[in-house]
């Protein structure tokens, strides 16, 4: 894409609709109808896939879309994956970019604010690429219902207004060791905290409630890639974690009864490890072989629990956890114009 028209003036999500088979639907991109199982950015998976909607398109260097899940995906996976590599700034250059957003919509009594920074650069052996963003949200929501019956006919209005506040950021760093050998890492930090009130009137009864959430994610990626041969014997390894924690506080309060406090803390962290070798066989066939696991664990703790049957809610402590073994072998190659590959994966 470098140097190309379709670039100018936009973000990188709005370049990416105008290759061949990808469409955005539903703030979801999709490869030939399927939804995108993996997005890259200079090789590193991205976690948020909101990036794409600041990053300036003419920092893209290329795009590789990748047509269908290969046998090195997770089997549930269907669709493919989008390869960004970004352009590469001389050595001790770097190119930048800042901005905002601001929407407001009265009927709605919707406002949304977002402020974000991108800075790709390169200093000596290091390239660097930092990405941090904060969004601002008020939104309120009006409700009227009649519930009609033989008997009776009962009027419910409800207002609910809602606070979110979400800052996040992404570094990642690349050492080129040589012109073979790089070590590439990147941290992903981010938070979200909600608040939404509401308000119930019905018969003379009230009812409010007070929720407060509070969203935190850490990720981090490891990344060694070398040539170990000058016939192009290639050597990948990675390591993954992500972890969210989600701290809910919640306040049901009703006219004929006391106040009914909620709190629970729900925190998810996941580990992957993966290898593989890309082994060149002549100049037009490759194979590609390798092993991976991940490890998944889930722990739910309430603090304190509503006993109640309008609000769905455990009392009950649960530990979750779970390991998933992979190892996939295939083979590319070309027939003159057609590119063909063929793999087999065994995932337990």
């Amino acid at each position: 894409l470098r140097g190309s028209d379709i670039t100018k003036g936009k973000p990188a999500i709005d370049a990416l609709q105008l290759l061949p088979s990808i469409s955005y639907e539903s703030k979801s991109l999709k490869i030939n109808g399927l939804g995108v199982s993996e997005i890259y950015l200079d090789g590193l998976k991205l976690n948020d896939y909101s990036e794409l909607d600041n990053i300036p398109a003419d920092m893209i260097d290329k795009v590789e879309v990748r047509y269908f899940s290969g046998a090195n995906q997770n089997t549930s996976q269907a669709g493919g994956s989008i390869w960004i590599t970004l352009r590469r700034p001389p050595e001790g250059g770097f190119t930048g970019s800042l901005g905002g957003n601001a929407k407001a919509i009265r009927r709605n009594g919707v406002s949304h604010e977002s402020l974000y920074g991108v800075i790709n650069g390169r200093y000596g052996k290091v390239s660097f690429y930092d990405y941090t963003s904060a969004s601002w949200m008020q939104y309120k929501e009006w409700q009227t219902q009649t519930i009609s019956s033989p008997s009776e006919t009962t009027h419910m209005n409800t207002m609910v207004n809602t606070h979110n506040g979400a800052p996040s950021n992404r570094l990642s760093l690349t050492y080129d060791f040589n012109k073979r050998t790089y070590l590439a890492a990147s941290y992903y930090v981010a938070s979200q905290s909600r608040r939404q009130n509401s308000l119930t009137k019905a018969e003379g009864t009230n009812e409010t409630v007070d929720q407060r959430n509070s969203v935190t994610a850490n990720g981090g990626t490891l990344k060694l890639n070398s040539q170990l041969n000058e016939k192009g014997l290639t050597l990948t390894v990675i390591g993954d974690y992500l972890s969210y924690i989600n701290r809910s506080n919640q306040l049901f309060h009703t006219s004929s009864s006391e106040s009914s406090p909620f709190h629970y803390k729900n925190s998810t962290e996941m580990w992957e490890a993966y290898a593989y070798v890309d082994v060149p066989i002549n100049q037009t066939m490759a194979f590609n072989g390798g092993v991976s696991a991940k490890i998944i664990s889930i722990h739910y703790r309430p603090d304190k629990y509503l006993n109640s049957d309008r609000f769905d809610s455990s009392g009950i402590s649960t530990n979750t956890s779970g390991l998933t073994p992979m190892a996939f072998a295939s083979l590319r190659g070309a027939f003159g114009q057609l590119r063909y590959s063929a793999g087999l994966n065994w995932m337990l």
